[in-house]
């Protein structure tokens, strides 16, 4: 695991936006020993009106320590970066240097770390001003989605494309992505999927049911995630209405809809919990479901719940979506496919009916993405090439 070194993460989330690989490996690098500081989100694309409760959020983040940022805990600090909004305007990326990288430098210094490693999870203009003005020691792109589909293409494109040139370490979430930064990117490429924190997530099948789930009687068919465009909403309607019997449970925050959108005796939208609660959540389902709409954006997609739903044993049903069929080339088909309406419900069907036999195996097959070895293994990548760098 990387150690005493001084790390300035720039997330493509929020800090208190759905737990994810971002926040995990933050947390855990800043326990290993490193000074970490995670950017928030500072953007792809042009501010929306569903994105003005996240833009208010900010400000008030920003007024919760000096220059925005705020210590979390020990070794490490998060930054709700002040800035404009308008990520393709020049007169606003130089604004934008002007509030945000003197805030930077400043902490920089504090930690008196030596140059920094900068890991970023954005390819964007923005993140290449920013090595320009830290000159870290090195720089690590983690690609864990297709941001042409969320940005404008051609200057995601190019931004994307300079920061694979000048990256030391490239690690990506999926086979496509990797041969899209091999374009551009001349070594190699590990391909490293989101994990799972098994501590954490199988200390759910101890502990007590939350009460609002224990209020939802019978069979409870489970999504855990953000309710966003990717989510079939018209498939999980359709279940809910052809199974009365069934009751389908949305863990999450709601983004795409007002509740009007959801008005069925049988489903159930218990918004946005914390990273600590979601295993009792997930510990409550009968059936686990990954019910993404199949688009450009959904090829690269690999849903990080995946193993957080295998590490509790339960099974899964998802959209044919290539990562997790790659996922099932790997585990013997561990995940149940349907590919339509139809054959989506009766995977759940047949999963609602199995006798727990695969429950065990779910749980082996999660153990191997734990985060633990998966960053063990990435801090490896990264110290042989700092370490080639350093001899060159």
């Amino acid at each position: 695991m990387l150690r005493g070194k001084q790390i300035i993460c720039l997330s493509s989330i929020d800090w208190d936006f759905n737990w994810q690989g971002h926040q995990e490996i933050m947390t855990r690098f800043a326990a290993a020993g490193n000074a970490v500081l995670f950017v928030e989100n500072t953007g792809i694309r042009m501010p929306r009106w569903p994105d003005l409760p996240r833009l208010r959020q900010r400000m008030q983040d920003w007024h919760k320590g000096p220059g925005g940022i705020r210590q979390v805990q020990d070794n490490l600090h998060v930054c709700a970066p002040l800035i404009c909004p308008f990520p393709y305007s020049r007169m606003m990326q130089r604004l934008n240097r002007w509030l945000f990288l003197g805030h930077i430098r400043r902490w920089v210094r504090r930690t008196e770390f030596g140059p920094p490693l900068l890991w970023t999870f954005l390819p964007t203009r923005f993140t290449l001003e920013v090595i320009d003005a830290l000159k870290p020691a090195s720089v690590v792109y983690y690609c864990i989605a297709d941001f042409l589909e969320l940005g404008p293409p051609r200057r995601v494109q190019r931004s994307e494309s300079a920061l694979l040139r000048r990256a030391n370490v490239v690690f990506a979430q999926g086979e496509v992505l990797a041969d899209r930064c091999r374009r551009a990117h001349t070594g190699e490429i590990p391909i490293v999927p989101f994990g799972v924190n098994i501590e954490r997530f199988q200390r759910g099948l101890y502990d007590p049911m939350p009460a609002e789930l224990q209020r939802i009687p019978g069979l409870r068919i489970g999504y855990v995630g953000a309710l966003q465009r990717h989510v079939d909403k018209a498939l999980l309607k359709g279940l809910a209405a052809r199974n009365p019997d069934w009751h389908i449970v949305i863990v999450g925050p709601q983004f795409a809809d007002g509740p009007h959108h959801w008005q069925a005796a049988n489903i159930h939208l218990l918004g946005a919990k914390s990273h600590e609660e979601i295993p009792r959540y997930i510990a409550g389902f009968d059936v686990c479901l990954i019910p993404y709409v199949l688009s450009h954006y959904t090829q690269t997609v690999y849903p990080t719940k995946l193993t957080e739903y295998l590490s509790l044993g339960k099974p899964v049903v998802s959209t044919p979506l290539p990562e997790v069929l790659a996922f099932n080339q790997r585990h013997e088909a561990v995940v149940a496919i349907g590919d339509t309406p139809e054959a989506f419900e009766a995977q759940i069907r047949q999963a609602l009916c199995e006798d727990g036999d695969r429950r065990q195996q779910r749980m082996a097959i999660a153990r191997q993405y734990d985060w633990a070895t998966r960053l063990q293994a990435m801090s490896r990548v990264i110290e042989d090439r700092i370490e080639k760098a350093g001899s060159a």
